[in-house]
């Protein structure tokens, strides 16, 4: 298997798809940065007041808040409600449905097929609770939420709780990574051969154990990759640090009235770049998956023919 060649292709297809870019992975990759740095935000301000660094309670500050608003305004107070929950439940369940809508319009141009966007909304709802639920399985074996638990251990519970449990953490942690390995191509037999959560993580397994040396090298390839995106995403937030900088300066300067205006655009352009550098990530990295999937299966498939002639 060339992968130098998958990634090439890969990348070839984000660029000559981005449409696919613009309505399938542009606002899920929006949620998913917010999503990631409010969660990062909260757990470490919290971890850093209970170690005596700073003086930070987002959780009290925001129920303060909450409890204002409505003494002064009940009407606001509602509006902001329904209007954050109406956004949790889009930054749950749109990445989802996107995810089972671009697989599918990947896989299908891949082999040569002229899928059309809107075909993407039917198998979106069609794979939407298998991929729920395999994202519920995922969750609970992800690296990602060990840590975090063991933020809430710090922070809840005390520093030697920490140490008394950090033993059977850290080997959640190890076994975290290897199901989350294991289960690489589980996304693919969901949506691309309509397989149920638990037979496309055998199957997923299954296909790993047998590719074990592509699989591990197209993940170290594609790791590579994220990391020098992560180093734009890293300037596109310094970016707006910066120009608050001026904001400040115009402040200074009794130009509060700019200050306003210059926040609203450098969020607003935050927000593009981060959607368009973060959709462009997410259809990459799932072209990659599922061009070296189907070779795979294609190759498998070959193997079986041979053994059976």
């Amino acid at each position: 298997m060339n992968y130098k060649k998958l990634i090439a292709d890969a990348w070839d297809f984000t660029l000559k798809n981005k449409s696919l870019v613009r309505y399938y992975a542009f606002w899920p990759a929006i949620f998913a940065a917010a999503s990631t740095i409010l969660i990062v935000l909260f757990q470490s301000t919290s971890i850093l007041t209970k170690a005596g660094q700073t003086n930070i309670h987002l959780f009290s500050d925001m129920f303060e808040f909450s409890k204002q608003t409505f003494a002064a305004d009940p009407k606001l107070f509602w509006i902001l409600v329904l209007g954050g929950l109406f956004v949790f439940i889009l930054e749950i369940f749109l990445p989802i449905f996107c995810e089972g809508a671009s697989i599918h319009i990947i896989a299908q141009r891949y082999r040569g097929n002229s899928e059309s966007l809107s075909s993407g909304i039917k198998y979106g709802w069609l794979n939407f609770v298998k991929l729920t639920e395999y994202h519920a399985v995922l969750f609970a074996f992800s690296s990602f939420t060990i840590l975090r638990i063991m933020g809430y251990i710090f922070i809840y519970l005390s520093a030697d709780a920490l140490r008394l449990f950090f033993p059977f953490l850290i080997v959640l942690f190890i076994l975290g990574v290897v199901f989350s390995f294991l289960f690489t191509y589980a996304e693919n037999f969901i949506v691309i051969d309509g397989q149920g959560v638990f037979e496309s993580l055998k199957h997923s397994s299954d296909l790993v154990l047998d590719n074990l040396k592509q699989t591990f090298l197209m993940l170290f390839l594609l790791a590579l990759i994220g990391l020098r995106v992560l180093l734009n995403v890293l300037i596109v937030v310094l970016f707006p640090v910066l120009l608050s900088i001026l904001a400040s300066l115009l402040t200074a300067l009794n130009l509060l009235a700019y200050k306003f205006i210059i926040t609203v655009l450098v969020g607003l352009l935050s927000l593009w770049m981060i959607g368009k550098l973060g959709g462009a990530l997410i259809i990459f990295t799932q072209a990659a998956w599922t061009f070296t999937f189907l070779e795979l299966k294609d190759k498998q498939l070959g193997r079986q023919h041979i053994n059976q002639a």
